[in-house]
């Protein structure tokens, strides 16, 4: 692909939609000031490649040493 054919390609493909049971009404000002509007789910996919590779390092961490931990103590 053409590097001049990737015209914001960290922006998502379709539209976030913003869950609406996340909105607590005497806060929802704040939200919209200082977070950029409601609590939205996260979506890797729309993540620069970098940012989505350490999250996925992350979680699979965090799995693996609660795993461990849940092994260590069974076969004490």
């Amino acid at each position: 692909m053409d590097k001049f054919t990737k015209v914001h390609e960290t922006q998502p493909d379709k539209p976030i939609v913003p869950n609406d049971a996340n909105v607590d009404n005497l806060l929802a000002g704040y939200q919209k000031i200082e977070a950029g509007g409601p609590i939205r789910k996260i979506d890797f996919q729309a993540m620069p490649a970098p940012v989505r590779y350490f999250g996925y390092f992350f979680f699979t961490v965090i799995i693996v040493a609660v795993l461990f931990f849940i092994g260590i103590s069974i076969f004490k």
